[in-house]
This record gives C-alpha cells, structure tokens and sequence, in this order.
C-alpha cells in the first residue's frame, strides 16, 4: 500500500474509535496479524486479535450450515464490554474493542462506516488505483 492509503486507513480506524467510543480498534488479516491499530485497551492486542481471527474462521463451518459462506459479524461479550468482530473483504477483519463507553449497538452503526471505507481503500490498492474517500 502506498502511505496515503496507510494514512487513510488509520484516519478511518481513529474515526471509528472516536464515533463510536470504542477503546481499541484493529484492521488485521485472516490469520490475525495485525495490520493497523487506532485506540488503547490496556489488554494484548496481538492475542486479542490472534484469537479473534480464529473464532472468526471457527464459525464458516456453521454458516455453511445456515447456507452461507461465512458470517460477516461476531459479537462476543454483553452489551456494555466486549469485542465486535467483521469482515472487511476476504483478506481482512475489523476488530473492535469496546467497554461501558459505548454500546454493541453504537459499535455496530459505525463500524459499518468503517468497512465500507477501509473496503474501499484496500480495492484500490489491489485495483492498483486509489480510491477517493
């Protein structure tokens, strides 16, 4: 990715962070690498984001069941903590963490905003072009 498109991601992540309340927020791949970070959320990200990209693969197998591919959104935790989990594009999963600050359902409203425009910067890259935000 070109540092522009570096730049954009992490401004979409601080945004989300910022809209939404979250504490943490993390773009990482399928295998659970991070690929940027916006926020803190006093716990281990890297763990917190290996683990998810697991459970997040873990649950294919029932959205088959269901007829689908996968589940483009996880939730674990209760209303005021936890973590928000979803799919950006085949490659990448949106990670949020998330505390009494906020509500799952404030997460979820913008973090919808976040994949649509994190989605659109990595289509970009990988269409060898930059999209406009």
């Amino acid at each position: 990715m070109h540092d522009a498109d570096v730049a954009r991601v992490q401004d979409a992540l601080e945004r989300f962070v910022g809209d939404a309340g979250c504490a943490a927020t993390l773009l990482i791949d399928r295998r659970g690498e991070s690929l940027a970070v916006a926020g803190t959320a006093g716990i281990d990200l890297a763990a917190v984001a290996s683990l998810a990209a697991g459970a997040f693969r873990a649950t294919a197998p029932l959205a088959r069941l269901f007829g689908q591919t996968e589940f483009s959104l996880l939730i674990h935790g209760d209303v005021t903590d936890g973590v928000h989990v979803s799919a950006v594009d085949e490659g990448t999963i949106l990670l949020a963490i998330f505390d009494e600050r906020t509500t799952v359902g404030m997460v979820r409203v913008f973090a919808r905003e976040a994949t649509s425009a994190i989605g659109a910067v990595l289509a970009g890259t990988r269409n060898g072009r930059r999209e406009a935000t």
